[in-house]
């Protein structure tokens, strides 16, 4: 499965992910598969910290990520948390609640 996840997204290599990548609600689901790409890994680990939303934590991967387009402040780079997930796929939501709050986290440190 990494594997599979380095080659379509650092490589840019068109690639099938492996069906145990998503659970079957999301196999359908054509968001299931990002069109970005990583460009840049910025930080392993890195010790996250937000006063406004009064939590802290350690992100696994803080990357750049190349976008389909332009955002809406004409960007086609960010960057954005990573969360690693092991084991079988849940898409649980405590797994998709930490990512959305470190993503908060982010657009909060960049605001200031």
């Amino acid at each position: 499965m990494m594997n599979a996840f380095y080659n379509r997204y650092v490589l840019g290599k068109s690639v099938q992910p492996p069906p145990a990548a998503f659970t079957s609600s999301q196999a359908s689901s054509a968001a299931s598969v990002w069109p970005g790409a990583i460009e840049e890994v910025c930080d392993i680990e890195e010790n996250i910290w937000s006063p406004r939303l009064g939590v802290k934590g350690k992100v696994d991967l803080t990357v750049r990520v190349r976008t389909r387009g332009q955002d809406r402040r004409g960007r086609t780079s960010k960057v954005m948390p990573l969360e690693l997930k092991t084991g079988r796929a849940s898409g649980s939501a405590e797994h998709k609640g930490q990512v959305r709050t470190a993503c908060k986290q982010r657009a909060i440190q960049c605001l200031f």
